[in-house]
């Protein structure tokens, strides 16, 4: 399975986190996950590593990318 997902801003993954909690946790029960990237800004990604930590995701800066 490939999922791509995209948000604006850190607090956004976060928010969909809460939402999907209980399903992703039972998901990857059943699973195994071979590659977590997360794309972001600085300031993004920091709010991000606690979080996502457990996912052992490669990070990658943004340069330039979406703005709002």
């Amino acid at each position: 399975m490939f999922c791509r997902e995209a948000y604006l801003e850190a607090e956004g993954l976060l928010k969909h986190l809460e939402n999907v909690g209980p399903v992703l946790g039972e998901f990857l029960k059943i699973a195994d996950v071979l590659r977590v990237e997360v794309h972001g800004a600085n300031p993004s990604l920091a709010k991000l590593k606690g979080p996502l930590g457990n996912l052992n995701p490669e990070w990658f800066v943004f340069e330039c990318g979406v703005v709002k």
